[in-house]
């Protein structure tokens, strides 16, 4: 005789309520990491625990990308991933978070219009505004607590061209994780956190930084001299 098995009830629910259901719970969750006072050293027990289970690493990428997306501090994931695994993928986990947000500040920010400015940061809308070259980006993603969700803003109101936006999110992100995630690797309690930057750590930053900015300004004067040849 045959047997009547009932249907799974996971496959029986629409695939676009299944996704509603998982947006809602990385939404819950990072909201409440984010506005609960929530230790360092409870972010970091959580931290361990990520650490143990690889499939929550795409829910924190995700959550990364929502948050930057909205203007909310997704660099707390940080100290999710950073003390617990290695550089070598801590940094690519936390960079692709960072990226996709940065695109999603800038395509939200393009639908937004060229009149919105932010209430905080303005001035660097403003900088971006005279002087948006793939270099000033770089620098500005390098710099050290530079608000990043300002920048990607920045770029969707300005409609900056997409593809130098992307590589100096990359490039700025990228080497800014590496020495932050470098210095906090194997941190285990937020007294050790405290310790874990010195200034020795940022000089690096600052180095490039200024290299950067150096390059955008021969840039702009080998542009200026370019087009003063081209009228004449």
């Amino acid at each position: 005789m045959s047997q009547n098995h009932s249907p799974d009830v996971a496959s029986s629910i629409p695939t676009r309520v299944r996704r509603g259901i998982l947006l809602g719970v990385i939404l819950l969750a990072t909201s409440f990491l984010i506005w609960s006072p929530v230790s360092l050293d409870t972010v970091l027990e959580w931290g361990r625990w990520v650490a143990s289970q690889p499939a929550l690493i795409v829910i924190v990428i995700i959550s990364q990308a929502i948050l930057f997306t909205f203007a909310l501090p997704g660099s707390a994931f940080f100290w999710v991933v950073a003390p617990f695994l290695h550089p070598a993928l801590s940094v690519p986990i936390l960079v692709l978070g960072s990226t996709l947000g940065a695109l999603g500040a800038y395509f939200f920010a393009h639908r937004l219009g060229g009149d919105w400015r932010p209430r905080h940061g303005a001035w660097l809308v403003d900088l971006v505004a005279r002087q948006g070259d793939f270099f000033t980006q770089c620098a500005l993603r390098t710099l050290p607590g530079c608000p990043h969700w300002v920048v990607s803003y920045a770029g969707g109101i300005l409609r900056l061209p997409l593809f130098p936006f992307i590589v100096a999110a990359i490039i700025g992100l990228g080497v800014k994780t590496a020495v932050y995630a470098t210095a906090v690797y194997g941190v285990t309690s937020a007294a050790e956190a405290e310790k874990a930057f010195g200034i020795w750590d940022f000089i690096p930053l600052l180095l490039m930084v200024a290299f950067l900015l150096i390059g955008s300004v021969f840039r702009q004067k080998l542009s200026t001299k370019v087009d003063h040849e081209s009228h004449h």
